[in-house]
C-alpha cells in the first residue's frame, strides 16, 4: 500500500466555503494584482537612481 493512497477525496465544497468563510472575516483570497503599467514605469525609475535601494522601492510599492 502507497503511503499516500490512504489519504481522503478532498472535498470539492471546502474550498468555495473556505475562502466564503476568510471574507467574511474580512480576508480575500488569491495573489495581488502586479503593479500596473504606470507604476512600473515609475518602480523603474526609481531603481536608475543610485541613491536609492531595491528594499526601498519594494516597501514602497509593498512588493518583494
Amino acid at each position: 500500500m502507497a503511503i499516500g493512497s490512504a489519504r481522503a477525496q478532498p472535498d470539492p465544497r471546502a474550498h468555495p466555503a473556505g475562502l466564503a468563510a476568510a471574507r467574511a472575516r474580512g480576508r480575500s483570497g488569491g495573489r495581488k494584482p502586479k503593479p500596473g503599467e504606470m507604476q512600473a514605469r515609475e518602480i523603474k525609475a526609481l531603481l536608475r537612481e543610485p541613491e536609492i535601494q531595491v528594499a526601498d522601492v519594494a516597501r514602497r510599492y509593498g512588493v518583494s
